[in-house]
């Protein structure tokens, strides 16, 4: 492989380079796209803006060849961070339905190698849901907003709003507040973990008050541990809101928010519950 120097006729091609482009082409994580992507790389050498999509390309893509160039582009390129990371053998191309332990293995991979490598987090987490539909936490946490609005288009039928539990977020995702049509939101909160048969609790999610943008909403119901703070005059300001689940801390006055939210026919506000 030719060794560039970036002089002057080479600075011009990576001056020119569509990079917006060649995101969008290994973002779609079809076949074909990745591939014209990476050859698109090639040609230039490879700038930083795009490391981590060559790397996606290295770890997830299904052609034997255009894997081993990626390889080859990263190395060439890699601080000693990134080449440890490289020489990690784990792919994220796995297919098929995936065990809880799985998804956790996933997501602190995720975490490892993003942790000084310089990669994105968010576009790999991005990647992994749109392929696996696993890491959707961290990629709602990281990800820039249209990759957000992506994944939550996925989820959402007949502007109504429900990941399960296999999906807990620790950050209430502000890209749904480009869905003005939505009417039912239910979503549950990753609160903590157990570390040696202990519960540790390690969020604080917060309700924003920009959710009175959504005109619309019906439904909001929001699995947690328990609300420190809720913006009582936000939801009481929601008029359409006609069901509304919230569970808050043992500290957070009960008959308060019930009497600020009383117009609300389907009211339930209770004290913490256990994960």
């Amino acid at each position: 492989m030719r060794k560039y120097d970036f002089n002057n006729q080479e600075k011009t091609l990576l001056d020119s380079l569509d990079i917006d482009k060649v995101t969008s082409l290994i973002m779609s994580l079809e076949p074909h796209n990745m591939g014209v992507g990476l050859c698109i790389i090639e040609g230039v050498g490879l700038p930083q803006k795009l490391i981590t999509e060559a790397f996606i390309v290295y770890k997830m893509s299904e052609d034997a060849e255009i894997r081993k160039k990626a390889y080859q582009l990263l190395k060439a390129k890699a601080s000693p961070e990134l080449l440890q990371v490289i020489k990690n053998r784990s792919r994220l191309n796995k297919k098929g339905t995936l065990s809880y332990k799985d998804k956790k293995k996933y997501e602190q991979l995720l975490i490892d190698y993003t942790k000084d490598s310089g990669l994105d987090i968010g576009k790999l987490a991005y990647a992994l849901y749109m392929r696996n539909n696993i890491c959707m936490p961290l990629a709602l946490q990281f990800a820039h907003f249209e990759y957000q609005k992506n994944m939550l288009a996925k989820n959402i039928k007949n502007n109504a709003l429900s990941l399960g539990d296999s999906a807990q977020l620790k950050v209430f995702p502000m890209a749904l507040l480009a869905f003005k049509a939505l009417r039912s939101i239910q979503i549950r909160v990753r609160i903590g973990e157990w570390k040696n048969d202990i519960w540790h609790k390690n969020n604080d999610f917060v309700i924003p008050k920009e959710l009175i943008q959504l005109e619309n909403l019906e439904e909001l119901e929001i699995m947690y541990y328990g609300f420190e703070t809720l913006p009582l005059e936000t939801l009481a300001a929601m008029k359409k809101l006609k069901r509304l689940v919230l569970y808050i801390g043992k500290d957070y006055s009960i008959e308060g928010a019930k009497a600020a939210l009383a117009h609300i026919p389907d009211l339930h506000i209770s004290s913490c519950i256990e994960d």
